[in-house]
């Protein structure tokens, strides 16, 4: 395991950029390989599933916050987080929803992008991408996580995984069940009730407080989206007629269309 540091004069707290994983079972050394050219660390004694480069800050108590977690689903990985997720993924969306109650009845809204054309296998820091989909969520269940049916309705909807030819994947930036995104990306568990991942697709977390890591830009557009939705239409949620397409965890969801804008960028 190792880590670096990185300063940034413009942020209060210092960035730590590091690789973390978990031996599998007890042992009584560990090796680690670094290849020079490409900057990949490995390890003989990693589970495989647990090792991910992380972006994270010291808060006040001590504890470490974790802005950005990117899983290295081939085994290596490497420092930066972004490196780490253009390396993997050819694709990326971003997918976050936001929860309000409005005069006593719960109601989310969900608003996803995507990135504009295929990535490049370099790491660029400047990334095009345009709206995917949105939708408002209402009467979710009590300890129903509304992020997970929002998951849900854009992976279901608007992703083919079949269309991405050899080679190709989908990477998926959320900013919610931190601990539980190594069991969806091994399929171990559900990413909504009891339906796993797609095939070439994997989730990775990032947090819209890290501004200089292009997932984060791409969540937080999400982010201020859904609220944008928020407040347009909040006066008009209450007259929606509601369908009765949900489940035991919702009542019904209602898509919102998006007009079709130009590529935001990152800066």
């Amino acid at each position: 395991m190792g880590s670096k540091k990185k300063r940034n004069k413009n942020k209060k707290k210092e960035r730590i950029e590091y690789i973390q994983w978990t031996t599998r079972g007890e042992v009584t050394s560990i090796e680690v390989s670094f290849d020079p050219a490409t900057g990949k660390v490995t390890s003989p004694q990693a589970d495989k599933h647990t090792m991910r480069s992380e972006i994270s800050y010291e808060r006040d108590s001590g504890k470490n916050k974790v802005l950005a977690s990117v899983p290295a689903i081939n085994g290596a990985s490497v420092f930066d987080a972004w490196e780490q997720l253009v390396s993997q993924a050819t694709h990326i969306i971003a997918v976050d929803t936001n929860s309000r109650d409005v005069n006593g009845r719960k109601i989310s809204v969900t608003f996803a992008c995507r990135t504009a054309k295929m990535l490049p296998p370099a790491p660029e820091y400047s990334v095009a991408f345009v709206p995917l989909c949105c939708y408002v969520i209402f009467d979710v269940t009590d300890g129903v996580n509304p992020e997970r049916i929002g998951w849900h309705l854009t992976l279901k909807n608007h992703i083919n995984i079949e269309k991405l030819g050899d080679g190709q994947s989908l990477g998926i930036i959320v900013d919610s069940e931190l601990g539980k995104l190594q069991d969806l990306n091994k399929r171990a568990a559900g990413y909504y009730q009891d339906i796993l991942l797609p095939e070439k697709s994997f989730m990775t977390y990032a947090s819209d407080a890290a501004m200089e890591n292009p997932a984060s830009v791409m969540i937080k557009y999400c982010h201020d989206s859904a609220n944008k939705v928020f407040d347009r239409m909040i006066n008009d949620f209450m007259n929606i007629e509601i369908p009765n397409n949900g489940n035991s965890d919702y009542r019904g969801h209602v898509r919102v269309k998006i007009n079709v804008m130009p590529p935001s960028r990152n800066r």
